[in-house]
């Protein structure tokens, strides 16, 4: 947490006029000589004054946080208070924990009153090994095989799929035949590591490790959509959602 300067002229305002009442109230006492009741309340609204001007000048703006290890909790607390109707954006090679997340996401849109909208960057990866492509590059100094990563793709999207068509089927009667509002695309750039941005609550980045899975790797936490930090990592989403390819709906693959 740090202080930003910052001048609001309305907040300022304001500020000054419960200042010069403060001050006022302040004065009267030695007129009326009723010290119990000028006093006290003079030196709180003069003090509330001096705060209100404060936060006009100044404002405390929060840094990015970093932990040691991924955290899903955290993630699934952001997810469970966040605006009903806020856009998760998700950039990753595929979901790693997709039988947990899929089913919590489930909960929170069906028996909760989530309405996310969902934008998902999968990593675009070819069924046959070919050399130097993405998705080998990736898993290079890991245990899994090609063939193993691209059916985690492909798992993960037709999870996400069934996801869909399970809410779907729930919220016929529950938002009156509304959908769930699923996109998924595959990319081909070089990715940072995994992003996920829940709506302007919360952003949670991890860094892709050449030997292991991200989850066992840092997590950066950015809370200030206003920071430059949070700009930076969300142009990077757009970027790559505007790159990147439709999966079309209902297809397990690419």
């Amino acid at each position: 947490m740090k202080i930003k300067c910052r001048i609001s002229g309305n907040i300022l305002a304001i500020g000054g006029i419960i200042l010069s009442i403060g001050a006022g109230l302040l004065s009267l006492e030695p007129v009326f000589g009723l010290k119990w009741i000028f006093l006290p309340i003079g030196t709180i609204v003069f003090l509330l004054g001096v705060i209100i001007v404060f936060f006009g000048c100044f404002e405390f703006v929060s840094g990015p946080e970093i932990k040691d290890n991924w955290d899903d909790n955290l993630l699934r607390k952001a997810l469970e208070t966040a605006p009903p109707k806020s856009t998760v954006s998700i950039l990753q090679t595929w979901l790693p924990d997709k039988e947990k997340f899929c089913p919590f996401m489930e909960e929170l849109l069906i028996d909760g009153s989530k309405q996310f909208h969902f934008r998902v960057l999968l990593m675009y990866g070819s069924k046959k090994k070919v050399n130097d492509d993405l998705l080998s590059a990736r898993i290079r100094l890991r245990a899994e095989s090609h063939d193993d990563a691209f059916q985690e793709i492909v798992g993960t999207i037709k999870r996400l799929n069934q996801m869909k068509q399970k809410v779907d089927t729930s919220w016929v009667t529950k938002y009156m035949g509304a959908k769930l509002d699923i996109q998924i695309r595959s990319y081909k750039f070089m990715p940072f590591g995994p992003i996920y941005q829940i709506g302007n609550q919360m952003m949670l980045i991890g860094f892709y490790l050449n030997s292991e899975s991200s989850v066992h790797g840092p997590m950066l936490i950015i809370r200030n959509p206003k920071s430059r930090i949070w700009k930076k990592f969300e142009d990077n989403i757009n970027n790559g959602w505007n790159s990147s390819t439709e999966v079309k709906e209902g297809s397990n693959c690419f």
